[in-house]
């Protein structure tokens, strides 16, 4: 392996790592600063149109459920189905609490803004997975459209982009400073 080459793959490996490394430590230092493992989530219903639109990401904010009052929106697991830690299959739901039933323990009647009545159900503290704390309109989309593993594909790309267009500036760079390229027979390539 040439010296170029041994610079390009150092190179590649610092910015995997350093990729490596931002990631994880967003996603796991959200997950602490919010005390929620599902910090962000995107909507996937009109339940509560217009407050919060389909595909609009929310950032949900682990809470005590007995600090919660009316006029919060919450995230919950339905209470009809087993509780799912990945909100999968529409089991968790986003919907503001239009009544406080009982502080101890902390028990709550919720209502969808669009939906016409309330929901058929109480939540209890258990089905509590938070409280919403900031909407971003529209961003989620593309979230939903980037699932896996398209979102690890997009990944993919744009580090192989990122990496091509690195090694073009690294060899355009060597070029301007008189460097000559050599094949793997040693047979000089004209610059």
């Amino acid at each position: 392996m040439n010296k170029e080459a041994k610079i390009i793959l150092k190179e590649l490996i610092i910015l995997t790592i350093i990729i490596s490394s931002i990631y994880f430590s967003f996603s796991y230092g959200l997950k602490l600063y919010l005390h929620n493992n599902t910090p962000i989530m995107v909507v996937v219903s009109g339940s509560m149109v217009p407050t919060i639109n389909i595909n609009d990401l929310i950032i949900v904010q682990g809470v005590n459920p007995r600090t919660l009052k009316e006029g919060d929106i919450i995230v919950f697991h339905d209470p009809r189905f087993e509780i799912n830690p990945i909100c999968s299959g529409g089991h968790c739901i986003v919907h503001r609490i239009i009544q406080v039933i009982n502080t101890n323990p902390p028990q709550f009647k919720t209502k969808g803004d669009a939906n016409m009545l309330p929901d058929p159900f109480t939540i209890d503290s258990d089905h509590i997975i938070g409280k919403v704390i900031l909407i971003i309109p529209k961003i989620g989309i593309v979230a939903r459209v980037f699932k896996p593993p398209y979102n690890y594909l997009l990944v993919i790309i744009i580090l192989i982009a990122f990496i091509f267009y690195e090694a073009n500036d690294i060899f355009r760079e060597a070029t301007e400073k008189g460097y000559e390229w050599k094949n793997i027979n040693d047979e000089e390539i004209s610059s």
